[in-house]
């Protein structure tokens, strides 16, 4: 399943523009799973990577994945409290590795 995924990806980057060729998906996801901590008993690291590669393949920048995080935070978590707070944090804490 891991070395799909990775196929997956490498063949994502052949067919993205050349601008966004010096992102390092790989950093990013490590990134994710070290840095993103639990939020309010909630575990967001699948809904951050899910976001990440969606902000990468559209092209978009950092408020983009947060606004995609918000949104399916609210989706997934229906009494988490200020999901936007949330969502700023951990864009925040991975924003270095993931742009």
């Amino acid at each position: 399943m891991k070395k799909l995924f990775i196929s997956l990806v490498a063949l994502g980057f052949l067919s993205m523009p050349h601008q966004l060729m010096a992102f390092d998906f790989g950093k990013c996801i490590n990134t994710i799973n070290k840095k993103v901590q639990k939020v309010q008993g909630y575990d967001p690291r699948m809904l951050a990577r899910q976001c990440a590669w969606e902000t990468l393949s559209k092209g978009k920048g950092a408020n983009y994945m947060e606004k995609c995080l918000v949104k399916r935070m609210k989706r997934n978590v229906k009494n988490l409290k200020d999901p936007e707070g949330f969502a700023k944090k951990i864009v925040n804490s991975i924003k270095k590795k993931c742009s």
